[in-house]
């Protein structure tokens, strides 16, 4: 903002009318002043009949800072920085509200929108705020591959994604048990919030997916129930129409309460902003669509301009929220997340950005609420008709097996180390050759660690953990 020079027009109609314009004939109109870009142009309408239109000398949100660690850790009323809007102030969400519990962020935006960066900077709020996170990038684990590792249950199929809504399901009914006398939820390292992300959702509840309608009920019954007992879900996508998302219901439902942002959407979305709109936003408030496109039209008696490229809009967004620091229609962009160059492998920048240190896991008691899918950090296994998970009896669609293993991973350490200590590596391979599904070291790791935070299990001088009676 400093040194960009801006001007604003207030609009105002009589009693009883609204507002409405044409962008591209504002935009035209104001080329007589030298302002050809349209992301100079930032409108903003207030249901009562009012309108803000401000003028900018160049673009307000082309040159956005690097996200830190300390703004991604959430302040006493549960809010984290993650960008800021076109006037300069920060662009805050809220991840937790005390007094009543979860909260959901939820993510829309057509492909290079930004999207999955905004997703990876809500997620290292996540971890930096001690908050479990379980995440189901249904790209194959393409769309925020830093996340493996810093989350505490990255999975990467539909299968594993219904593996964790029912073992989300298996938290809130435990925690139902422990924490039903509490008027609310208190997050705490004793009772850590569970965040559930369900990235590219649109091809998990699109018409004709497997698993769509036990997907669809299962997030609407957490999203209903889950805030006062710590447990939210979230779901991001690209998609433009309501029926690649559950028909509808499991959209309204994850809108409900929480914050939307609403990236760059694709010509095609109108459907599910017409949604949004019926469902969080005044009839008379409108969203002018992300774009930065120049005219195309260019002589071919002008010299062409050597690496000239179309305005970048990725991560431009608004934040839509009953509890939002500015008006819903007020257009802001994420914090620059990762380098600005094409890397191979994975980001260094965004690594950095979830800080060292394990992820958060869920309390003991709610990790055997969750079940042997939540203890093995289930990703592809196929689900298997007619066995159970926790949350999702008699619920799913007759097409949709299920499947659940007998001896939690929990159990399987304890009945190692009862024979003698062990260090990491001889426990594991005790625990694999015991006959049952076999267990990988991220696995086991986060079981020990459970276990010696309980007090079940302590580590000698020698480094092997012994079983404490």
């Amino acid at each position: 903002m400093t040194g960009n020079r801006f001007t604003e027009i207030m609009v105002e109609v009589e009693p009883g009318e609204s507002i409405t314009y044409n962008r591209a004939k504002l935009i035209s109109a104001f080329r007589a002043y030298g302002i050809t870009d349209p992301r100079c142009v930032v409108v903003e309408i207030d249901p009562s009949g009012v309108a803000m239109v401000t003028v900018y000398e160049r673009p307000p949100l082309d040159d956005m800072p690097a996200a830190r660690g300390e703004d991604l850790v959430m302040d006493a009323k549960g809010f984290v920085t993650v960008g800021r809007y076109h006037n300069g102030r920060p662009m805050r969400v809220r991840l937790y509200k005390p007094g009543s519990g979860a909260t959901r962020v939820a993510f829309f935006g057509a492909s290079g929108s930004g999207k999955s960066r905004a997703l990876q900077l809500v997620m290292a709020a996540e971890k930096r705020s001690g908050i479990a996170t379980w995440l189901s990038d249904l790209k194959g684990g393409q769309s925020v591959p830093e996340a493996r590792g810093n989350v505490d249950w990255f999975n990467t199929t539909q299968e594993g994604a219904i593996h964790q809504l029912r073992s989300a399901a298996g938290v809130m009914e435990y925690r139902k048990g422990v924490l039903g006398h509490q008027s609310h939820f208190i997050h705490s390292a004793r009772h850590p919030l569970l965040s559930v992300r369900i990235e590219e959702a649109n091809l998990l509840l699109k018409q004709g997916a497997p698993y769509r309608d036990e997907a669809s009920y299962l997030i609407t019954t957490l999203g209903n129930a889950g805030r006062s007992l710590g447990v939210g879900v979230s779901i991001s996508g690209q998609a433009g129409r309501v029926a690649d998302l559950g028909g509808g219901a499991a959209l309204r439902d994850s809108l409900t309460e929480g914050a939307v942002f609403m990236l760059r959407w694709p010509a095609s979305g109108a459907g599910m902003v017409s949604l949004i709109v019926g469902a969080l936003l005044d009839a008379a408030e409108q969203l002018t669509p992300i774009s930065g496109e120049k005219p195309k039209l260019r002589s071919q008696l002008t010299p062409a301009i050597g690496g000239e490229v179309d305005p970048d809009t990725a991560g431009m967004t608004y934040l839509i929220s009953a509890e939002s620091e500015e008006k819903v229609t007020t257009l802001g962009r994420f914090l620059r997340v990762g380098s600005t160059e094409v890397l191979e492998g994975l980001d260094p920048e965004i690594l950095d950005l979830y800080g060292p240190g394990d992820p958060v896991t869920v309390e003991q008691g709610a990790a055997e609420g969750a079940g042997q899918a939540y203890a093995e950090r289930w990703d592809g296994v196929p689900l298997k008709k007619g066995e159970e998970t926790p949350g999702s009896e008699g619920h799913a669609d007759d097409d949709a097996p299920r499947v659940i293993s007998k001896t939690p991973v929990r159990k399987r350490v304890q009945e190692a180390l009862s024979v003698e200590p062990m260090d990491a590596d001889a426990l594991l391979a005790a625990v694999n050759d015991d006959g049952g599904r076999e267990v990988t070291s991220t696995s086991l790791r986060t079981t020990i660690r459970q276990l010696v935070t309980n007090r079940h299990v302590m580590q000698d001088e020698d480094g092997a953990y012994v079983l404490i009676d």
